[in-house]
């Protein structure tokens, strides 16, 4: 795959069914971002920082503390492999294109979805306008 044929989008992810396997630098990050959309988050990592304990700790997400299981993917919309091993990121990528779901593996190029979790935040100016009705 080449960067021309990327296409990049928004998702609206309030209210969906995410999960994040990885809970270290990584995974925090893309959390954070997730937390910012308003999804429905839950991690499955065997360890995780301390902001995500924390998070988990005021029900911000649910945390299971434990390695990545293939049944781990039922009802999500959108998947984030972000484990400190490329091997397992590949494997939950492989299952959830296996399953239709949406997956941001973290590192590997190809295959991300990277553009989906990468946010820019800008001051909103008069000239901002969304296709809901607002601006």
């Amino acid at each position: 795959m080449n960067t021309a044929s990327l296409f990049p989008m928004f998702l609206k992810l309030e209210g969906r069914n995410c999960l994040v396997l990885g809970a270290g630098s990584v995974g925090e990050q893309k959390i954070r971002s997730l937390l910012d959309c308003g999804a429905h988050i839950r991690v499955v990592a065997p360890s995780a920082s301390a902001a995500v304990r924390e998070w988990a700790n005021e029900e911000l997400l649910t945390w299971l503390e434990r390695p990545y299981g293939s049944a781990d993917l039922d009802g999500v919309f959108l998947v984030v492999a972000a484990t400190s091993s490329v091997e397992v990121n590949h494997a939950i990528y492989h299952d959830a294109r296996a399953r239709g779901i949406l997956c941001n593996e973290c590192r590997r190029r190809p295959t991300a979805l990277r553009l989906l979790l990468s946010r820019r935040r800008a001051p909103r100016t008069t000239s901002d306008r969304d296709f809901n009705g607002g601006s």
